[in-house]
C-alpha cells in the first residue's frame, strides 16, 4: 500500500478556515474535493436553504445531466460541505483540515500540494480535468 502525501500549506489552511469552512449553523464544514460542469447554468444548491433527500438529489443530478449538451467538461473544485451530508469512513484530517476524502479523490490528490496563490486555491502540481463518463442520452420506454 503507497503512502497518501496529501498536503495543505499554512497560508492555504488559514484562507480555508476563514473563509471557506466558516459556518453559522453549528453543522462542521469539511473539504470537498469535486468534480463540476464546466458549462453555464451549472446545478448549485445552497444546503442551508434546501434540505433534499438522497434520492431527491440524484434524480435533480440526473435530469441536470441529461439537459446538457455534449461534450461534457469538467473540472475540480474546491469547496465546503456540511459533513453530516456525507457517507462515514473517508474523512482525513490533513494538516489541521478535516477533508472528504474518498478513493475517487486520494488517488488523484495523493503526492500534490494545496496552496494559496494570488488569492486562489492551487493544486501542485496541478490537476488533470477529472476522467470521468457520463451518459446523456435519456433511454428509451
Amino acid at each position: 500500500m503507497s503512502k497518501f502525501t496529501f498536503q495543505i500549506t499554512a497560508g492555504a489552511v488559514e484562507y480555508l478556515r476563514k473563509n471557506l469552512l466558516r459556518t453559522s449553523s453549528g453543522d462542521p464544514l469539511v473539504l470537498a474535493i469535486v468534480p463540476e460542469v464546466s458549462q453555464e447554468g451549472a446545478l448549485n444548491l445552497d444546503a442551508n436553504e434546501v434540505n433534499f433527500s438522497d434520492r431527491e438529489l440524484v434524480a435533480m443530478a440526473t435530469d441536470f445531466m441529461n439537459s446538457l449538451s455534449s461534450p461534457i467538461e469538467l473540472h475540480w473544485v474546491v469547496g465546503g460541505v456540511h459533513k453530516s451530508r456525507l457517507p462515514e469512513g473517508n474523512f482525513r484530517l490533513v494538516d489541521g483540515i478535516e477533508c472528504f476524502l474518498p478513493e475517487e479523490v486520494r488517488c488523484v490528490v495523493n503526492g500534490r500540494v494545496l496552496s494559496l496563490q494570488n488569492g486562489e486555491l492551487r493544486f501542485d502540481p496541478q490537476l488533470e480535468p477529472p476522467h470521468v463518463k457520463i451518459n446523456t442520452t435519456k433511454k428509451s420506454k
